[in-house]
């Protein structure tokens, strides 16, 4: 668990980079942004991976679906403002 108060997910660094333009190095740019905003990072482990199996198959996105079961796990909120998290045990925030 992040010692920060603020963290961000692996998994969320990963589908960024997926999706979204970096204008720097990924290498550089993350560990960079992190340090300088103070936001801690919650890495993917074993126990997030095994929920996943018990989801159900409302969302299917599977980056998405591995944040809520981060969420489930660690009992962390996720902040988003796609309603799809609702359908699961998560308290989103926005």
């Amino acid at each position: 668990m992040p010692r920060s108060k603020t963290s961000t997910s692996t998994c969320r660094t990963w589908s960024e980079r997926c999706w979204t333009p970096i204008p720097e190095p990924l290498h550089t740019f993350i560990p960079e942004q992190l340090g300088r905003n103070r936001i801690g990072l919650l890495p993917i482990e074993l126990a997030h991976v095994l929920e996943v199996a018990r989801l159900p198959l409302r969302h299917r996105d599977p980056f998405d679906r591995l944040l809520i079961c981060q969420s489930i796990v660690e009992g962390l909120p996720i902040l988003s403002a796609d309603s799809a998290f609702d359908d699961y045990p998560v308290r989103r925030i926005w």
